[in-house]
């Protein structure tokens, strides 16, 4: 019975998904090494490296940027974009290097900041994470990725008044933000609230244009005020049935232990593009 609860939380931690506003993408795929395209310029070198990282071929768009570096050295452009390939790689080492020196750039020290804040978090490091993302906050204290990443960073802390906090402030600037729309209602839920986060998640599940996060996320809500067959719905849309029970399992687990849903690793989602 312990060995099957014990699946089940790592199967319910694993749905929890936050959206960190941040360049994501998939793992590096296998591909040829493009030829030198330095005909196209910069900027169609940027061009073909985005729709590279798109289609999973993670190592042209990479060896594309890196050529855009080399022939500019001084292309802040050039440079972020070759740093969030290498984030959205998984590639944090070389990430966080090529954060770095975009930092030494006249203008790049917001989006330095970001980024090595994002790769702090992606490796779990959330004391650095949360010194990073209120450097870049103080930098540019309007700057909406910054109040997210930080708002993400203090949720899986533990600190999620403080979090809930930073949600509203980006909601009342673009009440139209869905990713933070999303990481609020989330919040809700971590900190013992699943019913006031019902109604949020709904008009992202069901309005026009769905959120996969946030369908897991109301299954997760669902589940711990005890309406099961609505989660079990949700979930089935996404989830072998071994996968659904073990969810249903793990709900019921927080439900009889009568406190908040742990908090899990921050999903990373391509809602918009790093500044």
């Amino acid at each position: 019975m312990t060995k099957q609860l014990d699946r089940s939380r790592r199967a319910g931690i694993g749905l929890l998904a936050l959206v960190l506003a941040a360049c994501a993408g998939p793992s590096p795929g296998e591909g040829p090494k493009p030829a030198s395209l330095s005909p196209l310029g910069v900027e169609g070198q940027l061009r073909l490296a985005e729709a590279a990282l798109s289609g999973g071929d993670a190592n042209s768009a990479l060896s594309l940027l890196q050529q855009a570096v080399a022939a500019n050295p001084n292309s802040l452009e050039s440079r972020r974009a070759l740093a969030d390939a290498y984030y959205a790689a998984g590639a944090y080492p070389e990430a966080e290097q090529a954060y770095r020196e975009l930092g030494v750039l006249e203008g790049g020290t917001t989006a330095s900041l970001l980024g090595l804040a994002r790769t702090a978090l992606a490796r779990g490091d959330l004391p650095v994470a949360i010194t990073r993302f209120e450097q870049a906050r103080r930098a540019g204290p309007q700057n909406l990725q910054a109040l997210n990443g930080l708002a993400v960073a203090y949720d899986l802390s533990g600190r999620h008044r403080e979090a809930q906090a930073l949600y509203t402030t980006i909601l009342s600037q673009d009440p139209t933000n869905r990713g933070a729309l999303n990481n609020l209602a989330l919040s809700l839920v971590l900190s013992g609230e699943p019913r006031a986060a019902i109604t949020r998640l709904s008009s992202l599940v069901y309005g026009p244009t769905v959120m996969p996060q946030a369908r897991h996320n109301l299954a997760l809500a669902l589940g711990l005020v005890g309406d099961e067959e609505g989660a079990r719905s949700l979930l089935g849309r996404d989830l072998a049935r071994s996968a659904i029970e073990d969810n249903l399992a793990f709900y019921r687990l927080v439900r009889t232990a009568g406190g908040p849903a742990p908090a899990g690793p921050a999903a990373a989602s391509a809602s918009d593009r790093p500044s």
